[in-house]
């Protein structure tokens, strides 16, 4: 079966929501060359940052929630930063446009409006923090082990100077009495460092390997300490049934206990992204797809392997310390784990990408498992609400599912996907469907960007709108040199 990846961007939406203004330098770093040498980094551009305030998040639309976000260890925002979402995104990006460096919008012949913003460096990370999150379901056992088998491939898209970590979350419920696994915490297995550092394994190799031979006796480390980790995962005979990874991932990301726990074992460093990689086959146990399927005028149909299975889902989504209670003292949902996990990070990219069945996708099995399979329910909405990306489990080459994931982050954490139309625009005559973006070279030359690679969101608050660009269309523009240093943005929109 071939790769299905799929980014969940949505095309021309409108959003309501809270920016803050990036604190910027304009000094540009060039980019480092990515450990495959056919396929040079770029080496100019926005830089990236995924961070925000977030705030009190009413939803409808995808995900259909409507719940308060944030945790019992953090201060919630003032009721000034909190803001209402009408669209699948709790995104706060920052955008990259500040008075002294964008030109005010002019009118063009066609009597549309037109603003050039420079594409620039903003301060960006060589540090990344990637957290496997992982259903330990028996029936996921082949693709923890090829996750392991094929993680040199997701290395090999990360640039040569980056600095990277692996830890793994196991997806057991608090009632599991499995040996060495607490919610919220790093499994270690048998090792008694459960953090996976590979910029200290590339100090050591260093000493006796070939600078030519380095990223591979690296890479091939590192695959061999996560074999051994993920061999022999431990069973959840709990009512979670080793599918509550948000859970986990709340818990890790709210509690001031788990969070300091990560940072002295060395992981969450402070000038480091996070990568999340979520791995399920099923739906998260906390997710309340039977309430989103009557939202959406639906009815529900689930699959179980068995009575039993439906009755433990059921009690683990009812349990207060599961589900029912755990997000300040209201039912978990994944703006609470979005929200959690910028608070985390501050100003430092967050970015959420998963290994699922989609919707839709979802192949039939004809073993003992053959009715456990599920869309991702519960992740996929994690990663549609901070446009993050999404690759088929049903794909046969896991290699090239997680050098999807390893390209997409590469990106996701060094650059910027976000401009400000600047000046007093009035926002209820924006018409999102005049807008266009092209590309300007330092020679003038301009490229248009697709359109279905736009959208738009209206920030009333800051009195301004901001658009959008898709990673693909970003990312392409780079290899193919359309992007360099010099190189501009130019928005073209009209007024109803």
């Amino acid at each position: 079966m071939n790769v299905k990846s799929g980014l969940i961007m949505f095309s021309l939406t409108l959003s309501l929501m809270a920016c803050e203004r990036a604190r910027m330098s304009v000094a540009g770093e060039p980019g480092g060359g990515k450990q495959k040498a056919t396929e040079p980094a770029p080496t100019g551009g926005p830089g990236s940052s995924e961070s925000g305030t977030p705030g009190t998040v009413a939803m409808t639309g995808t995900t259909g929630e409507t719940a308060p976000a944030g945790q019992t260890t953090q201060t919630p925002p003032p009721e000034s930063e909190q803001v209402h979402v009408y669209e699948p995104a709790v995104d706060t990006a920052e955008a990259t446009c500040e008075a002294e460096s964008c030109q005010q919008p002019i009118v063009t012949d066609e009597g549309k409006l037109v603003t050039n913003q420079p594409l620039r460096f903003l301060p960006r990370t060589h540090r990344l923090d990637i957290l496997f999150v992982l259903d330990t379901s028996a029936s996921m056992r082949d693709e923890h082990h090829a996750i392991a088998r094929e993680i040199n491939k997701f290395i090999a898209q990360l640039s040569a100077d980056v600095s990277y970590r692996i830890g793994v979350l196991l997806a057991h419920g608090p009632y599991s009495r499995a040996l060495g696994v607490k919610v919220g915490s790093l499994y270690s297995g048998d090792d008694q460092d459960a953090v996976i550092k590979g910029d200290e394994i590339r100090k050591e190799l260093r000493q006796r390997v070939s600078e030519a031979d380095l990223n591979t006796a690296v890479a091939k480390r590192v695959g061999e300490i996560l074999t051994k980790r993920l061999d022999k995962l431990p069973i959840d005979r709990s009512q979670a049934q080793g599918e509550a990874g948000l859970l986990n991932l709340y818990t890790a990301l709210s509690g001031a206990q788990q969070l300091n726990e990560m940072k002295r074992q060395g992981f969450m460093r402070n000038e480091a992204a996070l990568l999340v990689v979520s791995v399920a086959d099923e739906n998260d146990v906390c997710f309340d797809y039977e309430e989103e399927a009557k939202k959406q005028g639906k009815e529900f149909i689930g699959t179980y392997a068995s009575e039993r299975d439906r009755r433990s889902e059921r009690a683990a989504f009812e349990s207060n310390e599961t589900c029912a209670r755990v997000a300040r003292g209201q039912r978990l949902t994944p703006v609470d784990v979005v929200t959690a996990a910028r608070l985390a990070k501050g100003e430092m990219p967050v970015i959420f990408t998963g290994i699922h069945y989609l919707e839709g996708q979802v192949p039939e099995r004809q073993d003992e498992f053959a009715k456990d399979n599920e869309a991702g329910r519960g992740y996929l909405e994690v990663i549609r609400l901070s446009d993050g990306r999404a690759v088929d489990l049903a794909s046969e080459d896991f290699g090239k599912v997680l050098a999807q994931i390893g390209d997409f982050s590469n990106f996701r954490m060094k650059y910027e996907d976000t401009f400000i139309i600047p000046g007093q625009v009035d926002l209820d005559r924006l018409d999102p469907l005049s807008i266009s973006v092209r590309i300007v070279s330092r020679d003038g030359e301009e490229s248009l960007i697709s359109p279905e690679h736009v959208r738009v969101r209206i920030n009333t608050e800051r009195g301004h709108a901001e658009v959008i660009i898709a990673y693909e269309a970003l990312a392409e523009a780079y290899k193919d040199g359309r992007i360099q240093q010099g190189s501009s943005l130019r928005i073209l929109y009209g007024l109803r």
